[in-house]
């Protein structure tokens, strides 16, 4: 079997070119893990949450809508006996042989580390009927000037390796896979600094206690004679294994730069095994940097068994949630009359033969009776339509005045012919609608006769309109010339921004970018190479052309 990693980077966005379906079966693996779907419990949709031979478990970001956020889809032939949303440590046991470890977080910090929907916990039985628990994680991202973030992802590691070690106490075999947003080795960076200073970073420091560090051939070693000091060694990088001198193999690119034409990135997604398990079970590791769709790619790890199907998903599942199990409220009942929400009870018990409550009947006459008080003479009632607020203010006044005056508004020929006050608007717009008309009706009779023209265009019945000088629509071409020295004129006053520089490593046009970082330069704009970002040994990346827009 297999099994995949891959921070999709916003999982609405790859539905976009295909369904989650057709991708799945294209990815040909048995367990998807993704990371970052940017996406809440209310943005979660049907299609989304229930795959056609997949059964599905979300974590969402409690503290902001479209951040975080991880989903494992599982094939049903491997459907995971238990799931859950969040990291739990377990309560110290009152066993004095078993090593009890320190509970190091508080109530609310456990709760901070899990509000962000960073985690989901699947835990399978493998064909011996041994448990295994994969993690599926999405470490939070901290730059070096945030101390407080810094502490907030240390603290997550911390949780994390605490996890594994309680898993493993419970003699339960662990993968821990996603994105944990820290290059390991200086191999596995594009561009690294000074090795001392490399390995200086508080994420390697804390990558270096929890992946085994040694030589990969010392490793195999020790897992080949089933040295016991193995078995409880550190967890394994399963690429790295496989792959132990494989250089530029990298899973995340930056977007913003074309970074991945060039290759220029870090490996920062990892599948970590616990060494007892990938001794048994592991064949291989690879990267797929040939899948795009996110600025990172999967990483997929290949099983010799496979896991047992549980039949019944637990409750986690997305298809037992209310709003897609069919048992939730449609949105159309919400707006159903009021009469017959208080009669549907009524109706059911007559269709099932079952008698009415006393208060259930009390309700309904009390609302039939509040009903008839506001049944009008003409049978209406007074509750509000929603065309009523289309209707022009003209309509609204009249129905208004005779309302008041307590006569019927149904008798529209009553009424019709009612003195209203207007408005000067209103004044000018009728006087133009007679204007128009008798202009047309002017010039329909001009054709046919002189005398039938002079007496339309007698001075008796041709209206007068103080203020209003209306002019007939100029000709076509006449617009178009016009609207032609419109554009031009606005060109000479709105001239633009100059022709780009060309870049002095390749003397092509620059492009014209904004910085974004929080600073001094903040908003400020500046040219440079068009190129994508790449190493400076690298001809063909971008050159080290940089220069101000001046304002």
């Amino acid at each position: 079997m297999k099994i995949l990693t891959w921070n999709i980077n916003g999982i609405r966005s790859v539905k976009k070119e295909q369904t989650l379906k057709e991708l799945f079966d294209s990815l040909d693996v048995d367990v998807i893990c993704l990371q970052e779907t940017k996406i809440t419990r209310e943005m979660l949709e049907e299609e989304t949450a229930i795959v056609e031979g997949y059964n599905a478990y979300f974590s969402f970001s409690k503290v902001r809508s479209g951040y975080s956020g991880v989903a494992t889809f599982c094939r049903n032939i491997v459907t995971p006996v238990k799931a859950e949303d969040k990291i739990h440590l377990p309560e110290k046991s009152s066993d004095p042989n078993l090593v009890q470890n320190e509970n190091v977080f508080t109530h609310e910090e456990l709760e901070s580390l899990n509000a962000e929907g960073r985690t989901i916990l699947t835990e399978h039985l493998d064909g011996e009927g041994r448990h295994v628990v994969i993690m599926n994680l999405y470490c939070p991202r901290a730059d070096l000037d945030n101390k407080e973030r810094i502490e907030f992802k240390l603290k997550f590691y911390t949780l994390v390796e605490e996890k594994c070690k309680s898993l493993i106490q419970e003699n339960k075999h662990v993968i821990t896979l996603g994105d944990f947003n820290v290059s390991h080795k200086l191999i596995d960076h594009c561009d690294p600094n000074d090795p001392e200073i490399f390995d200086s970073n508080p994420s390697r420091q804390w990558a270096n206690s929890f992946i085994w560090v040694g030589q990969c051939s010392e490793m195999k070693e020790k897992l080949k004679s089933n040295d016991t000091a193995a078995q409880n060694a550190k967890f394994i990088d399963t690429f790295r294994y496989f792959h132990p001198n494989q250089e530029s193999a990298f899973t995340c690119w930056s977007t913003k730069t074309g970074a991945r034409q060039t290759n220029y990135g870090t490996r920062i997604d990892y599948i970590f095994s616990s060494s007892a398990f990938f001794n048994r079970e592991f064949v291989d590791c690879i990267i797929r940097p040939d899948i795009e769709g996110s600025d990172h790619c999967p990483v997929v790890a290949s099983l010799k068994n496979t896991f047992q199907n549980s039949g019944k998903p637990p409750p986690l599942c997305t298809k037992y949630m209310p709003e897609f199990s069919r048992k939730q409220q449609k949105l159309k009942d919400f707006f159903k009359k009021k009469d017959e929400c208080s009669n549907t009870s009524n109706i059911k018990a007559r269709n099932r033969e079952i008698p009415v409550k006393s208060s259930e009947k009390r309700s309904a006459d009390s609302s039939l009776k509040s009903q008839a008080k506001r049944v009008k003479t003409n049978g209406s009632t007074s509750q509000g339509k929603i065309s009523q607020f289309f209707k022009k203010k003209t309509e609204i006044y009249a129905e208004t005045s005779n309302w008041e005056s307590g006569k019927d508004v149904s008798d529209r020929s009553v009424n019709a012919n009612a003195e209203k006050p207007k408005t000067s608007l209103e004044w000018n717009t009728s006087n133009i609608e007679q204007w128009q008309c008798s202009s047309q009706h002017s010039m329909t009779n001009s054709s046919q006769s002189s005398t039938s023209t002079s007496s339309e265009l007698d001075s008796s019945n041709t209206p007068t309109f103080p203020n209003l000088n209306p002019t007939p629509p100029q000709d076509e071409t006449q617009e178009v010339s016009n609207s032609a020295a419109v554009v031009s004129s606005w060109k000479n006053i709105l001239k633009g921004l100059p022709p780009p520089p060309l870049c002095s490593g390749h003397k092509e046009p620059c492009v014209l970018r904004t910085v974004k970082n929080k600073g001094t330069n903040h908003g400020k704009r500046f040219y440079c190479c068009a190129r994508p970002q790449g190493h400076a040994t690298n001809k063909e990346a971008r050159c080290n052309f940089f220069k101000w827009l001046k304002k």
